[in-house]
């Protein structure tokens, strides 16, 4: 459904462009019109994203199977199309109404703009109806395979059966399964050409056709087939049986090489593999307590029940691996020993239930071993290290097929002088193509390159039957193959160069994911160390007893903090060499700390466990700056890559649009053939016109008979298209027999259907042409060749002999006496001939002043006819006679000019389009391709009007149409696959670009955070000495000491959010989920166990992350789009607890409740989890941000921004809410207040007063408007607010680029996770103007 809809919207949007192309002037009529048609195309986009693709993206979401990649797929479009509408074509309706006005310069420009937008969009919806085009082919050939399998399973089945039946019904069943048979070899003949079509594409897909096509020719599928059919023809039923197994098995080889290519494969490998998981930790608990329970004592019902459980899951996994039929044994491993386990701990057996209880365990390694071991090597996640690696292996392939190229030129140069060196050139180079192809890697550039090999081959076998045959034919037929060869390896060198850009992207990518995340365990691991610093430090104070307990608990913590530095360094030998041997360095110094630690715990002296205390606290707190250092190094370096990163695609990108412009280019000028195409419909009209001229005239038999020779010259021109089909299928210029068998089977229909109207000998002849034609499509298809040309010959001759018995008995039937005039015969004749003038106005000229002359002499023989002026009617009628003659000539004369002209045009055509591939082949395999296939149509038109001698007849215009049409078409592909490639490169880009700005912004808002920390130490007051009294009132917190805090609120939120970001985006340009450096894992599980603050300064989630997945995955479909209130950045001085704007409290309450419902969904980045996580995304960064600010700190912050009353407020807004598993906190459900709102001892919290910002600043959409304060230096004023709510200042001293760059109305855009959105946003936007921090803590030291 959703391929007709695109397929509309494509047609829809063309049509007014071209309506922009062949507009002369600029009437306010036509652009209301065009107006009109685009709003018509935006409201068919809108429909087909909230009628079509919401509706099955929820069914997906519904039914568990948004892990699916067809998901990804379907929400992809939905993101891009859902972007169209809302920015590209709503623009292109708003410079259509700007058309209408103003002076006709301006109207122009508009004009002008609105065409070349309205080219944009239907170059997007291309590349969006050609995506969804090709996962619908290989789906189908998916089907088509399953069709085939259980077509032949039920024939095997009658088969073998033929033998238990009465030898007197046998035959006759025989007969029917031997036509079954034969049906699934026409299936199958089928589905290889529809797998050779996939083929010419690039990528993935198709590599999974060609291999699908290898393993068809590897298992002897074809061959099987035809065996099979030999022996049910022999009566050897068994034999056939077997040789019908074999077909079966090698289809379902097939089937899953093509799953594997949807990605069903990976989505049920990854499933099982998480089931897997799950089951093993259920059986190892299980065990642990089977071990710990005496089962002689106890009932061990519970124990049953869960071990059933388990056993239970098996079935589950055995379920959803019922494909892999190597894992089947080991999975009735693992359900008989869970069986087992449940009988024995029934009886109370221990050690036989501990027993099987571990087979369990064993086989569940095992398969996840083997489940490993077979997915496919590109599905593999690699960490920077491994990908680094494949980019040089996948360089030096590029450059030794560079070589190899050269070499296959070489000796197609050689080819015409000296055959036989060719002939081992040519052996040399399928080595060559062999060898690269068992080193290469991924595997689209392996199947590519297995082709080439093949292709290579099969030349050299050519040239070595040429040396032997010495025939034109048979050199002819070499320097085919060798050109086959050369382009096969163009294909794989495209298709090298775009897995190679790719792959380069996809590792940098992964270098500042894992730079991130080893800079966040770093940050963990030297929080750590200063505080254990503070604590030794501490502890050196307190008497011996309690000192040995907690040097005890610190030498713990120390140990594992080496265990982090030292994965860490292990991790980072290669990506940051630097950084690894700086914490080498680090690593005496903290194991002397430890030694320190472990010595203080077992002294009984106390002087002396002091002493050690001290010291360790010394090389602690120096560890823990070398590992803080560290830590920004290695920030600075994921800076580094990731402008490396940008650059390199900014570079791509470059590259892709230039190739793209030039598509553009070349599909303005291609030769349309429009001018053939209405002197081909006003030729038709003419033979129409001359047919109603002889029944007006009283000849209606001697018409129809003229009719009928027609019809059948009509065939007769199919016949010739499928002879010259065939004679490309003979020449090898044809990859499959399908089109050659279809367009003879049509011919076949056609003289069937006309056989039926006909009667006497020329129904004879069509009838015997009908069975000839039939006879050799289904030779062609899977006969004898040489039946196959005897029948088409046959079909032609029957065919010529029936045209010609027509028009004889036409031309006996004119001759005759004519009978009455038919006036309204007359008037539909005059009618005809004047539409025909109408459609070869342009084209022709002379043969539309004949038609029109036929038209008014036509129009007054019916005048005469009606007022009973037999004379005058008799002469007109002859004079339109004439003239319908005369314009059928001149347009016969017409047709073959335009047809020449179309020749030349595609001769012209067809050296720029090699150019154009050549061009593409650096940028994307599947333009590449399509050009390629255009600049063959082209040359094949070109070649038409000058047909070779072995062509059986010349073509016909509509031939060289279809050859202008299909060039057309290609070009149209390539210009859909270059604008899909330039989104990528684009989302690519810019989300490379925020992530250098990420790397500086994190790293001072790290910075920050250790002052702002500092400086509220010092702002905040003195705890009272001695007991408080009960009442006493606590100490006021100061105005200095509530801007710290907030700046130090501010400070942790930007860096947790800076954090996320950057894995966000890093996993979105690599599409790596999981961070795969083993020593960085480690480390970062080592990481997760270092302590944290009890509490945290994390806000509630924004509303309009709600919507994401787990670890700031994708929105869902439901997410808002770009543009809108729920994906704007907040600013980066909101205060905790207060409301987004544009939310009132309700809004406010409800979004509070779903964040309670709904706990670690989306980019929260509140305690919702302590541990890391392995992933590229963190699962929690304020956690660390509270680390880096330290237990004290965000105490005291808290402190100084005390609950705000209720009104308005948040309940379930967690500031300050106390991290799980750590320690209990507050417990307080109010939301922290403004800093502005501090309360003084003079002063009472202002409810609902919302301050301003300095400098220039704005106002925020709620609260009540606030006065000035007097600065100390200077008075600040709000700036004015903006119209529509932005109060984001515009500064003096130049405005920011944002404007320019407005990534929000991208497609891809909206498909990002909100924190990363804001991230690009955001790199859009100046800093904060020289003196601001200083003047905001000034505000608040004035605030009343």
């Amino acid at each position: 459904m959703s391929r007709y809809v695109l397929s509309a919207l494509v047609m829809t949007i063309g049509l007014s462009a071209a309506g922009f192309a062949g507009a002369q002037e600029l009437n306010s009529t036509n652009l209301r019109r065009r107006e009109i048609a685009q709003e018509r195309a935006q409201a068919m986009a809108r429909d087909l994203v909230t009628s079509i693709l919401d509706i099955q993206l929820r069914q997906f979401e519904e039914n568990g199977l948004s892990g699916m990649p067809v998901y990804v797929e379907i929400k992809t479009m939905r993101d891009n199309v859902d972007g169209l509408v809302g920015s590209e074509m709503q623009a292109v309706v708003e410079l259509l109404v700007k058309a209408q006005e103003g002076d006709q310069a301006s109207r122009l420009k508009n004009f002008n703009e609105a065409r070349d937008q309205i080219r944009e969009v239907v170059l997007a919806l291309m590349a969006e109806r050609q995506r969804l085009y090709r996962r619908l082919q290989v789906a189908k050939l998916a089907a088509q395979v399953r069709e085939l399998i259980l077509i032949e399973d039920k024939t095997r089945d009658r088969t073998v059966g033929l033998l238990d039946q009465p030898i007197q019904q046998r035959e006759a069943i025989a007969l029917t399964v031997i036509q079954d048979q034969r049906d699934v070899a026409g299936l199958f003949v089928q589905l290889v050409h529809d797998l050779g079509e996939v083929t010419e594409w690039g990528g993935k897909v198709g590599a999974g056709a060609a291999d699908g096509i290898r393993i068809l020719k590897a298992a002897q599928t074809g061959l099987h087939l035809d065996q099979a059919d030999q022996n049910l023809s022999t009566g050897q039923y068994a034999e056939a049986g077997t040789e019908q197994s074999e077909v079966i098995k090698g289809l379902k080889r097939l089937l899953e090489k093509l799953e594997e290519t949807r990605g069903l494969i990976s989505s049920d490998r990854d499933a099982a593999r998480k089931l897997i998981e799950e089951i093993t930790k259920k059986q190892e608990e299980l065990r642990e307590t089977t071990k710990e329970t005496d089962l002689s004592q106890l009932t061990p019902d519970a124990l049953t029940e869960k071990q059933e459980e388990i056993r239970n899951d098996l079935g589950k996994l055995a379920q959803q691996l019922e494909d892999f039929e190597t894992l089947q044994p080991l999975l009735e491993q693992s359900k008989a020993a869970a069986h087992d386990a449940v009988a024995e701990l029934f009886e109370g057996d221990q050690a036989e239930a501990l027993a099987d209880q571990s087979e369990v365990l064993g086989s569940l390694a095992e398969l996840s071993h083997q489940l490993d071991s077979t997915a496919p090597k590109d599905d593999a996640e690699k960490s920077a290290d491994e990908l680094a690696a494949d980019v040089a292996k996948l360089e030096e392939l590029q450059e030794k097929l560079a070589e190899t190229a050269k070499d296959q030129a070489a000796a197609a140069d050689t080819a015409m002088k000296d055959p036989a060196a060719a002939q081992r050139e040519e052996a040399s180079v399928a080595e060559e193509l062999a060898h690269l192809a068992d080193e290469a890697s991924p595997a689209p550039v392996e199947s590519r390159l297995l082709d080439a090999q093949e292709a290579a081959a099969e030349a050299a076998e050519a040239l070595q039957e040429a040396q032997a045959n010495a025939s034109p034919e048979a050199m002819q037929s070499a320097q085919e193959a060798m050109e086959k060869a050369a382009e096969a390896i163009e294909k794989a060198e495209a298709e090298t160069a775009a897995q190679l850009a790719d792959l380069k992207r996809k590792q940098l990518a992964v270098e500042v994911g894992e730079l991130a995340r080893a800079a966040e365990a770093l940050e963990r691991a030297a929080a750590a160390e200063r505080d254990v610093a503070a604590e030794a430090q501490e502890a050196a104070a307190m008497p011996a007893e309690e000192a040995q307990a907690a040097a005890a608990e610190l030498a713990e913590t120390q140990q594992k903090v080496d265990d982090v530095a030292k994965d860490v360094a292990a991790g980072l030998e290669n990506t940051a060499p630097e950084v690894a041997e700086m914490l080498k360095q680090s690593e005496p110094k903290i194991a002397e700390a430890a030694k320190e630690l472990a010595s203080a715990a077992k002294q009984q002296n106390a002087e002396q466990a002091a002493q050690d205390l001290n010291k360790a606290a010394e090389t602690a707190k120096s560890a823990s700056e070398t590992l803080k250092q560290a830590a920004a190094e290695l920030r600075k370096e994921a800076g580094q890559a990731a402008q490396e990163l940008a650059e390199m695609t900014g570079q791509q990108l470059a590259e892709t649009t230039a190739a793209k412009e030039a598509v553009k280019q070349s599909l303005d000028n291609a030769p349309t053939g429009d001018n053939l195409e209405q002197l081909q419909a006003a030729q038709e009209k003419i033979a129409a016109a001359q047919m109603e001229q002889m029944k007006a005239e009283g000849k209606s038999a001697a018409a129809e008979a003229q009719q009928l020779a027609q019809e059948i010259g009509k065939i007769a021109q199919m016949q010739q298209q499928a002879d010259n089909a065939a004679a490309e299928l003979d020449q090898g210029k044809a990859n499959s027999p399908v089109d050659a068998a279809a367009q003879q089977q049509q011919v076949a229909d056609q003289a069937e259907s006309l056989a039926e109207q006909a009667a006497g000998d020329i129904a004879a002849a069509l009838q015997n042409a009908e069975k000839a034609a039939a006879t050799a499509a289904k030779e062609t298809l899977s006969g004898d060749p040489n039946k196959a040309a005897a029948a088409r010959e046959e079909a032609a001759a029957q065919l010529a002999s029936a045209q010609r018995k027509a028009e004889q008995m036409a031309a006996e039937m004119a001759a005759e006496p004519a009978g009455q005039p038919d006036a309204g015969a007359q008037a539909k004749a005059a009618e005809l001939a004047a539409e025909a003038a109408q459609m070869a106005a342009e084209a022709s000229p002379e043969a539309a002043a004949a038609a029109q002359q036929a038209a008014d002499a036509g129009e007054a023989a019916s005048q005469d006819l009606a007022s009973g002026e037999a004379e005058g009617a008799a002469q007109n009628q002859a004079e339109a006679n004439k003239s319908l003659n005369d314009a059928a000539q001149k347009l016969a004369n017409a047709i073959d000019q335009a047809a020449q002209q179309m020749a030349q045009d595609l001769g012209k055509q067809a050296p720029q389009l090699e150019q154009l591939a050549q061009q593409a082949s650096s940028v994307d395999p599947n333009a590449a391709s399509a050009l390629r296939q255009a600049e063959q149509a082209s040359q094949q038109g070109a070649e038409m009007n000058s047909p070779q001698g072995d062509s059986p007849t010349p073509p016909t215009p509509g031939e060289m149409q279809q050859a202008a049409d299909s060039a057309q078409r290609s070009l149209e592909q390539a210009a859909a696959a270059l604008t899909a490639r330039e989104q990528q490169l684009s989302r690519d880009k810019s989300i490379a670009e925020a992530l250098a700005a990420l790397a500086n912004q994190q790293q001072t808002a790290r910075d920050e955070i250790d002052r702002q920390a500092q400086a509220l130490a010092d702002k905040m007051p003195a705890p009272p000495a001695g007991d408080q009294p009960e009442g006493q009132p606590a100490p006021p917190i100061s105005p200095e000491a509530a801007a710290a805090a907030q700046q130090l609120a501010n400070a942790s939120r930007q860096f947790a959010e800076a954090q996320m970001a950057t894995g966000q985006g890093a996993q979105q340009i690599s599409g790596q989920q999981e961070v795969a450096n083993q020593p960085l894992r480690e480390g970062l599980e080592a990481a997760s166990q270092l302590p944290l603050p009890e509490q945290s300064l994390a806000p509630a989630p924004p509303a309009s992350d709600l919507a994401m997945g787990e670890s700031g995955g994708e929105m869902n479909s439901s997410s808002q789009t770009p543009g809108g209130e729920g994906n704007q950045p907040s600013s980066n001085n909101q205060q905790l607890g207060q409301p987004a704007q544009g939310q009132g409290p309700s809004q406010q309450m409800a979004d509070a409740s779903a964040s309670q419902q709904m706990p670690g969904m989306g980019s929260d980045l509140g305690p919702t989890s302590n541990e890391l996580g392995t992933g590229m995304v963190p699962n929690s960064p304020q956690a660390t941000a509270d680390a880096i600010a330290g237990g004290e700190a965000v105490q005291q912050a808290l402190q100084a921004m005390p609950a705000q009353p209720q009104q308005g407020g948040m309940p379930g807004q967690v500031a300050g809410a106390p991290r799980p598993g750590v320690g209990d906190g507050p417990t307080a459900q109010a939301p922290a207040p403004s800093v502005a709102n501090a309360a003084t001892p003079s002063q009472q919290p202002q409810q609902g007063a919302t301050s301003s910002v300095a400098a220039a600043g704005g106002t925020s959409q709620g609260g009540q408007q606030t006065q000035n304060q007097d600065g100390a230096d200077m008075p600040l004023s709000l700036a004015p607010e903006p119209e529509g709510g932005d109060s984001q200042a515009s500064l003096a001293d130049g405005d920011s680029d944002a404007k320019a760059r407005r990534f929000d109305n991208e497609p891809w855009f909206a498909k990002l996770p909100p924190g990363l959105q804001k991230a690009i946003q955001a790199g859009g936007r100046r800093e904060p103007p020289r003196g601001y921090e200083q003047r905001l803590r000034r505000y608040f030291e004035n605030v009343d």
